[in-house]
């Protein structure tokens, strides 16, 4: 009977050990895989939100409130945004402290770890940007278009231009976004609604720095504010002198003797189409100022360049009040016929008191020249017609009646220009006189003599007869790789004369 009630007490035991064990290990072993969820505002990419819409994050669980808050962050353009953290159960709300910016482009961040209330931690990593009101980008200072630019010299009149890269509200205050120091007398005037002119009533001091600024109370036709505020300055020199301003530009013959004469009198044009202007492609050019006594002959080096380039040099000429400056290209530069040329004189001039010119000069040219021509020649005192002819094939010869005679060949080549001695000589370096028929030829020039401006007699030799039949020719080759007289003028074609002697 013992026995008997020993063993209902080791079954019940042992039942309750079972027991005991399944409930720790259930305890243990079953774990709570519901992952933390989340939804946001704004919840899509670069959503556009009012200028006063808060931003939050909403969990699936409750979260350990005070770590929760640190990993919330709203950024713009790299600065964290102020505003005010608060709860909606599981909703972490953010407020901004002052409206969002129209088409500032924001960062609405969550990362980190969290906890939540049952002592289970994820990590979460949260980037949503947004806009507020519009996405398009708030208007700009254009500063590189500033005038004059931050950190430059400006003259006492000068007026000060603020180039913007939208329509503004051009009802604005000035004073509501614009100051400047020292103090000054203005007035503003928008230009177009996208630039600003802001003009001393007075000349600005001399020796003095302006510092100015625009901010972000300027906006644009729609409302939407600079992205920032703006400063720059500039700086006044003597008030005595006024800034270069170039007066002209015009071509003169490059002659120290003379006394630069005009050229061709022609003043370059600023305005006018780039195919108006020309000059001789020997000529030396001519700049005049206002003021030139007061003008940096180093500066105006530096600042003066011509596209394509010419080497040359500048000199300053005359003496107060009738100065002067030309550019003269060096011995064998010259302007290449035909060719656009730019001339340059940048806003980088100086005077002598160290006052920049305010804008770039600019002119455009061409180099021009005449053409030269052949009106006769004259074979020992006969006349024969000039004929032009570039295909040997279709010639039409002039013939001359010429007994047989033995060389040499006197020959008058009368120009309709004046040819001076250095001239004459490069002339006979081009001409040849040529049998053609039965060949035999070219023959060069022994002798050449000038009894005037305009005629040159030239006489040629060769080892033959002239015979009945017998074809000469005499060329001169054209076009600006030919011959080239000091003037510029050239032949627009080759000369060719055939003679037939009979």
């Amino acid at each position: 009977m013992l026995n008997s009630k020993m063993r209902h007490n080791s079954r019940y035991l042992a039942l309750s050990f079972l027991i005991l064990f399944l409930s720790f290990f259930q305890s243990c072993f079953i774990a709570d895989f519901t992952q933390l969820t989340y939804t946001t505002f704004p919840a899509q990419k670069d959503t556009i939100i009012g200028a006063d819409d808060p931003v939050w994050i909403d969990f699936s669980m409750p979260l350990i409130k005070v770590e929760a808050e640190n990993n919330f962050i709203v950024t713009a353009s790299g600065k964290s945004c102020k505003g005010d953290l608060s709860w909606q159960d599981d909703r972490l709300i953010f407020t901004p402290a002052a409206d969002w910016l129209p088409g500032t482009r924001y960062l609405f961040q969550y990362s980190g770890q969290v906890e939540t209330t049952d002592g289970r931690e994820f990590t979460l990593a949260v980037t949503v940007p947004f806009f507020s009101v519009t996405a398009e980008l708030p208007p700009q200072l254009l500063t590189g278009l500033t005038s004059p630019a931050s950190g430059a010299q400006a003259a006492p009149d000068a007026v000060l231009r603020f180039q913007f890269d939208k329509d503004m509200d051009t009802a604005l205050s000035i004073l509501d976004f614009f100051s400047i120091t020292p103090q000054a007398t203005y007035l503003h005037a928008w230009e177009t609604p996208r630039i600003l002119a802001i003009t001393p009533l007075s000349p600005w001091s001399a020796y003095t720095t302006y510092t100015w600024s625009v901010d972000t109370n300027l906006t644009d036709a729609t409302g939407i504010p600079l992205v920032s505020s703006y400063d720059g300055n500039f700086i006044i020199q003597n008030e005595t002198t006024p800034a270069p301003v170039v007066e002209g530009v015009h071509p003169v013959l490059p002659s120290w003797e003379d006394g630069f004469d005009d050229s061709t009198g022609a003043t370059l044009s600023t305005t006018g189409s780039r195919n108006d202007s020309w000059i001789s492609f020997k000529d030396a050019i001519r700049i005049d100022f206002e003021n030139p006594d007061q003008i940096d002959l180093a500066s105006l080096q530096d600042s003066f360049s011509l596209n394509p380039y010419v080497k040359g040099t500048i000199h300053r000429v005359g003496t107060d009040p009738d100065i002067f400056f030309v550019f003269v290209p060096d011995s064998g530069a010259r302007f290449l016929i035909d060719t656009l040329y730019k001339l340059t004189i940048s806003n980088e001039l100086e005077n002598t008191s160290g006052v920049p010119m305010q804008d770039d000069f600019t002119v455009w040219f061409k180099a021009n020249t005449e053409y030269l021509a052949v009106t006769s020649v004259i074979f020992d005192q006969q006349v024969a017609p000039q004929t032009l002819i570039t295909d040997f094939n279709s010639y039409a010869a002039t013939e001359i009646n010429f007994p047989p005679a033995v060389p040499p060949t006197v020959i008058r080549i009368t120009f309709d220009h004046a040819i001076d001695t250095a001239e004459a000589a490069s002339v006979i370096q081009y001409m040849e006189w040529e049998r053609v028929l039965p060949g035999g030829g070219p023959y060069g020039a022994v002798d050449i003599a000038k009894p005037d401006s305009y005629n040159l007699v030239v006489t040629f030799d060769g080892n033959f007869t002239y015979e009945a039949g017998n074809m000469f020719r005499l060329s001169i080759p054209g076009g600006s790789g030919g011959l080239v007289l000091e003037s510029g003028a050239y032949l627009q074609t080759a000369f060719f004369l055939y003679i037939t002697y009979r």
